[in-house]
C-alpha cells in the first residue's frame, strides 16, 4: 500500500515503513492506518486538521491531557512514538 509517499505494510499486526522512521512518519502511518486520513482522525479526536497537522510535523507538542486522547485512538503502539516526541 502506498500513501502519501510512505510506503507501509501491516506484518503479522507490526506496522513497518520501508523508508524513513522519523515521528511524524509513523505517527502518521498509525492514523492512516486505523483511520483512513488525518481529517477522520481529527474528528475521532476532537481536535482540527491543523492542529493534527501541526503534531504529526514536530510543530506543536501534545498536552499530556490530549496524548492520552491520542493513544486511545491509536492504540498503544501510539505511547511509545509520543513520548519520544520533541518537546
Amino acid at each position: 500500500m502506498r500513501v502519501s509517499g510512505y510506503f507501509l505494510c501491516n506484518n503479522n499486526q507490526k506496522l513497518i515503513l520501508t523508508y524513513g522512521g522519523f515521528m511524524d512518519n509513523r505517527i502518521k502511518s498509525l492514523i492512516v492506518l486505523r483511520f483512513g486520513s488525518q481529517t477522520d482522525f481529527a474528528k475521532e479526536v476532537n481536535n482540527s486538521e491543523s492542529f493534527v497537522s501541526r503534531v504529526v510535523r514536530g510543530r506543536t507538542p501534545l498536552s499530556e491531557e490530549m496524548k492520552k486522547k491520542w493513544v486511545k485512538a491509536l492504540g498503544k503502539k501510539a505511547q511509545s512514538i509520543l513520548d519520544t516526541e520533541k518537546k
